[in-house]
């Protein structure tokens, strides 16, 4: 019966983790290992991601209080649904290739692709184990407040800011990134870093880099403070191979990373509009028109004169109303009328008499 209530919920919540220019924190309830299993078994099974977020849904029925999208339970829902089953656009790539790779990998490395997809979905995740990673390299031990403080510069002094500081910071307790110190509040590195192989360590670059959205050095994304947990390993080849990432060499050493863009697509061939003429266009179009057209296309006017007073030169009288204009019968040649008729005897005889006449 909730199901059909939590799906609409993520459509609200998971679209993206910005809002205008506030960024939104999102990661904001306590997430343990097994459910990150859980979401990422059922991808790599061949579920699609809306039965294996209902699957996750059963799961956490009895373990986190609630039974609807409001409560802690449909928030964690919506926490994990946008590590794995609705990521970024930026991050599906990387999804799709790790639910290929999850299901034969160890448990260290499926942490390792867990974090990376956590880079990939949250930039908050990003900061804080950034901040933790710095400051275990320098003092070895990492202070709730001290982090806390940091992440108000960056974030602002916002109400969730500090519970889901201290929910993250458990969560990488209970996962084995972090140790609880002499006190609380305090927390130590591992005893150990987990070693990842080259093709899980692909995957923790690819969701640095997504979340850094810009290139990096390879040196720099190998010993990134917000992979702390990690030795990580990479396999150059490896890397120039990949289709979602484009390493370039800068100088004689340095290998500079950064996300493959994908090729775009031509935009489709419009037909131009016919743009209407304006009246002085027109006016030069007929200018250039050459006379001999002009001259058939062209009906004469009407002048209001007849035909036989047109040619005489004269005035036309004009009509009364009511009264059809007479048809004008063509005028006769003179010399073919006086050839047609034959002379007579008498003008026969004249005539030779006047020949006859010195």
């Amino acid at each position: 019966m909730h199901r059909r209530d939590h799906c609409a919920f993520r459509a609200d919540r998971e679209d993206d983790v910005t809002s205008g220019d506030q960024r939104t924190i999102g990661l904001d309830r306590p997430v343990r290992l097994e459910w990150l299993d859980a979401a990422a078994g059922r991808l790599a099974a061949g579920d699609t991601p809306k039965v294996a977020r209902d699957y996750v849904w059963n799961l956490l029925d009895g373990v986190v209080a609630g039974s609807t999208p409001q409560t802690a339970r449909g928030k964690t829902l919506t926490v994990l649904g946008r590590v794995w089953f609705t990521p970024p656009t930026a991050a599906v790539g990387l999804r799709d290739a790790a639910a290929k790779v999850v299901a034969q990998a160890s448990a260290d490395e499926r942490f390792a692709i867990h974090w990376a997809m956590l880079c990939a979905a949250y930039p908050f995740f990003v900061d804080v184990a950034g901040l933790v990673g710095k400051s275990l390299a320098l003092n070895g031990e990492v202070a709730l407040s001290q982090l806390t403080r940091r992440l108000v510069v960056t974030w602002g002094d916002r109400s969730t800011l500090r519970p889901a500081t201290q929910r993250l910071v458990r969560s990488m307790v209970q996962w084995g990134a972090l140790r609880d110190g002499g006190r609380i509040g305090l927390y130590l590195a591992p005893a150990k870093k987990i070693v990842v192989s080259s093709a899980i360590g692909e995957l923790l670059v690819e969701g640095l880099l997504i979340a850094a959205q810009r290139g990096m050095p390879l040196t720099q994304l190998v010993g990134h403070p917000a992979a702390f947990p990690f030795d990580v390993r990479t396999d150059l080849p490896a890397l120039r191979r990949s289709v979602r990432l484009c390493v370039h060499r800068q100088g004689d050493q340095t290998d500079f990373v950064e996300l493959q863009v994908p090729p775009t697509q031509p935009p489709p061939l419009v037909a131009p509009r016919k743009s209407k003429e304006s009246p002085s266009s027109a006016v030069v179009k007929s200018r250039r028109t050459p006379k001999s057209n002009a001259v058939q296309d062209t009906a004469p006017a009407p002048t209001g004169k007849s035909p036989q007073k047109a040619e005489e030169g004269g005035e036309a009288s004009p009509l009364p109303k009511g009264r059809a204009k007479p048809k004008l019968r063509p005028k006769p040649d003179v010399g073919d009328a006086a050839s047609s008729v034959k002379a007579s005897p008498k003008s026969a005889a004249r005539s030779r008499q006047l020949r006859l006449l010195p």
